[in-house]
C-alpha cells in the first residue's frame, strides 16, 4: 500500500479476486476486460448507478457498524485513514 504521484491511494497484492480493466471507449460507453479476455460494454450512466448503489452499500455497512479503533502502527492506521479519504473525494466527485 502506498500513495502515488497523484495523491491516490494504492493498494496491491490481493491474491483473490478477479482483475479486469476498465476502458471508456467514448462518451456512452465502458468496456471490461477481464484477465481471461472476456469482454463486456456497458452503458456509462448505467454503470455509474451499479457502482455508487454498491459503494453506499459498502458506506452504509461500515457506517452502522460498532465503532472503528484506529491502529496504533502508523502504516495501517495511515492506511485506513488514506483509503477513506480517498473514498469520500471520489464518492463525491
Amino acid at each position: 500500500m502506498y500513495f502515488d504521484e497523484n495523491e491516490r491511494l494504492v493498494i496491491g497484492g490481493c491474491p483473490s479476486g478477479i482483475d479486469w480493466t476498465i476502458e471508456h471507449i467514448n462518451d456512452t460507453e465502458i468496456k471490461h476486460t477481464s484477465d481471461k479476455g472476456t469482454e463486456v460494454i456497458i452503458n456509462k450512466d448505467e454503470y455509474r448507478e451499479i457502482v455508487y448503489a454498491f459503494a453506499d452499500e459498502v458506506q452504509n455497512f461500515y457506517r452502522e457498524s460498532k465503532s472503528k479503533i484506529l491502529p496504533t502502527d502508523e502504516f495501517s492506521r495511515d492506511g485506513y485513514l488514506g483509503f477513506w479519504k480517498e473514498w469520500n473525494r471520489l464518492r463525491n466527485k
